[in-house]
Parts: structure tokens; sequence; C-alpha cells
């Protein structure tokens, strides 16, 4: 699928790559199932959000991809989400193997086919 290929999320309104969007759709029936909520609080970004972004907060916010098109949630097959309305905690982003929500909320994800960020606890991609 191209970069070019995006849909949007019916139930969130985030542009993804529709493999991608599949996958997510797959994570809110895991989380679903069990009783959870699950909440994107980001996907898709414009270059000009990610460069904004990357002012207002660093490098937490990709800043190790340059340039910024290299960058997952710009290519569209990156997503930050949380469950039951958890915070993301900026100041400590890392898992936290001993943080119940992190453990469940790790596993829908990778059940579905995501791969987590290990330094986002809430940031979850698919490899291309």
């Amino acid at each position: 699928v191209s970069i070019g290929s995006y849909v949007n999320c019916s139930a969130t309104d985030c542009r993804l790559r529709s493999d991608v969007e599949k996958k997510l759709q797959e994570a809110y029936r895991y989380a679903d199932e069990k009783g959870y909520t699950l909440t994107v609080v980001s996907a898709y970004r414009t270059v000009e959000e990610q460069q904004k972004l990357h002012k207002k907060i660093g490098d937490l916010a990709c800043g190790s991809f340059t340039p910024y098109e290299s960058c997952p949630h710009v290519r569209g097959i990156a997503v930050d989400v949380t469950l039951n309305g958890m915070e993301r905690n900026l100041g400590k982003p890392d898992y936290n193997e001993t943080n119940d929500l992190h453990r469940t909320l790790r596993k829908i994800m990778e059940n579905a086919g995501f791969n987590n960020y290990n330094h986002e606890y809430w940031h979850f991609y698919v490899n291309e």
C-alpha cells in the first residue's frame, strides 16, 4: 500500500493505511471483549503537525526520524492509544511491566498485530 493510501478510522476519524486500520479494529474488538475501552489519542500526522509537535515536546515526538516523512505517524502506520481513559505520562513514558493497564494494553495491541515502542507505552506501530 502506498503512503498516499489512507482510510478514515470509522470510530476515531484518524487516517491510517488500510492494513493498519484493520488491525486497529481488531484491537478494539479484543479490548471490548475484555471489558476495556480502547481510545486512539493520536494516529496519522501531517509533516507539519509532526514538526510542531517536535518543537513542543522534543525528541519524544518522533525525534530520531529524519526526514519527518519517515516517522511512523506520518506514514500512517502508528497509533497512540490508551485503555479506560488512562493518561499518557509524557514525563515517564517507558513501559512499566508492573502496571496492569500497560501490560493489558500491550497484550491487546500485540494480539492485533502491533508492536510497541518501549519508550512510549502508548505508542504502537505495524512493521512494513
